[in-house]
């Protein structure tokens, strides 16, 4: 029997289809693009209850919309996904490392420099976190190579000579990798309900070294002062982008195919009086953050954003007049405005 697999996203908790709607960013991103990328069809309940199928054939004008804002259209029952054979047998090699958070500087010009030649194989992630067993903050990476063993072991390199704390280096099956990276961190435990999470995330084309040290000294400043956060990180998305460029702009409506990282903010916490404290904290290392994104403004993926964000900030500008139209011919009463909900006109 062949083996196949399919695109995912980058955390364990978000459904496939529900995370393709915005876009579905993951580490495969190199070699197939966007989970939504592999969308080949989809079946739709429309706002007036008239079922449809979408596709590039199909619905073509519904069929854009849904990849980027699919959230506003109507209820997607059923999807219809391309999948690919599982290279090199379905396994990856999983390179996991706690630094020093000393080292943040140092650590992000060594980074910038390989995001500038990322292989189409490889993702990292970068988290700014508290260890409890090391009882400090530090850095925690993982590096993901969808190929080979000896490249994916020649790929992370680079960690080994920065002096890692702890390192941890497997092969993994494609569809363990959730449970398994970055010492768990994305596995079923960060799905747990019950804390109070603040979610924020700003898209960039560069990384700044000066500006991951400031965000990091932020950071450890709210953790120290509240220590109810400490269960909180700031995580660097480096995935591969090759696979999302390939595909021209204009055919779906996801609007930041330019983008080479997400940096996301996430804050856990159980006290609600917290809550303005934290949007305070966050919007500091936003704006640090931002200043040097190389994006003209901010650029927001609407599957990880905040809430406070413009319409243009998470849609894209150059998307929005497409998008209202076609919101105004099938949702013009606003039934399916419960996230981020599109105008029927713009601007």
């Amino acid at each position: 029997m062949k083996l196949m697999r399919i695109a995912t996203g980058s955390c364990s908790c978000v459904g496939l289809l529900g995370g393709s709607l915005g876009g579905g960013v993951g580490r495969l991103s190199g070699l197939h693009g966007l989970v939504l990328d592999s969308l080949i069809s989809v079946r739709l309940m429309l706002p007036n209850t008239t079922i449809i199928t979408a596709s590039k054939t199909e619905n073509e004008d519904i069929f854009w919309g849904i990849r980027g804002a699919g959230f506003n259209f109507g209820y997607v029952l059923n999807a219809t996904y391309r999948i690919y054979d599982q290279i090199p047998n379905g396994l990856h090699l999983n390179a996991d490392f706690k630094f020093p958070i000393s080292q943040v500087q140092s650590y992000y010009e060594r980074l910038d420099e390989i995001a500038k030649s990322q292989p189409k194989e490889l993702s990292i992630l970068t988290l700014f976190n508290y260890d409890a067993d090391l009882n400090e903050t530090i850095i925690t990476a993982n590096a993901v190579y969808a190929g080979p063993e000896a490249e994916g072991r020649a790929a992370v390199q680079f960690l080994l000579d920065q002096n890692p704390l702890v390192s941890n280096i497997t092969t993994v099956p494609w569809n363990n990798l959730l449970d398994t990276v970055g010492f768990g961190f994305t596995g079923p435990a960060i799905c747990m309900r019950g804390n109070r999470r603040s979610q924020w995330v700003i898209g960039v084309n560069r990384l700044d070294p000066d500006a991951y040290t400031t965000a990091s000294g932020i950071f450890q400043d709210m953790i120290t002062r509240y220590p109810a956060t400490l269960d909180s990180s700031i995580d660097v998305q480096l995935l591969p982008t090759q696979g999302i460029i390939a595909v021209p702009d204009n055919e779906t409506a996801y609007p930041w195919r330019s983008l080479i990282a997400h940096v996301l903010l996430e804050f856990k916490y159980t006290d609600a009086e917290l809550d303005g404290i934290v949007d305070g904290y966050a919007r500091m290392i936003r704006d640090v953050i931002v200043r040097t994104a190389g994006t003209a403004g901010l650029n927001v993926y609407v599957s990880y954003s905040h809430g406070d964000e413009t319409l243009e900030e998470i849609y894209g500008e150059q998307k929005l007049g497409r998008l209202a139209k076609l919101k105004k011919r099938i949702d013009p009463e606003g039934l399916f405005d419960a996230y981020h909900a599109l105008p029927t006109a713009y601007p």
